[in-house]
């Protein structure tokens, strides 16, 4: 995130109870974070882990109305659940709704629309990131960043999209 400053404001698809908002909220405590997820228990296990996060009932495939434009949007292990009917309509959203940055840490694969990789979809991020527009930074995730993991190890990756 560093390297992205400055930036207010940062949105994560699919939150879950929030470990990712509190590790930013912790390094970043003025930054203005809001996370989305699709379990109403998580969003509510969330306002109590991450104090000072808007949290959020929602998901990707049906962005709740009131988001507007984040300078960071976050996808940490969600977009993996998206089916392949429904990719191209959340990758329009989430460009539209980004002012500076996107971040996403996914399974990829060749495809576009999505292909299993190690039991959820793996895409091609690097192409519909760059069909919207962004410029793409791509990086294997390693074993010493993610062990024990071999299917993470074999199709997960950190990119970096930047309007």
């Amino acid at each position: 995130l560093r390297a992205l400053r400055p930036f207010d404001t940062l949105l994560e698809i699919g939150c879950s109870v929030g470990p990712n908002l509190k590790l930013i909220k912790d390094e970043y405590p003025s930054l203005s974070t809001v996370g989305i997820d699709a379990s109403e228990l998580s969003v509510e296990a969330a306002h109590k882990f991450v104090p000072g996060a808007g949290v959020i009932l929602g998901d990707a495939r049906h962005m709740p109305s009131g988001l507007k434009s984040f300078d960071i949007v976050l996808a940490d292990a969600s977009l993996m659940y998206i089916e392949p009917d429904e990719i191209n309509r959340v990758m329009d959203a989430i460009a539209l709704i980004t002012k500076k940055a996107v971040i996403i840490i996914e399974r990829c694969t060749d495809s576009k629309k999505g292909s299993v990789a190690g039991g959820v979809w793996g895409r091609d991020y690097e192409h519909l990131l760059k069909e919207r527009g962004f410029k793409v930074t791509k990086e294997n995730i390693t074993e010493e960043q993610w062990p024990h993991s071999p299917n993470w190890v074999k199709y997960g990756y950190y990119l970096g999209g930047r309007k």
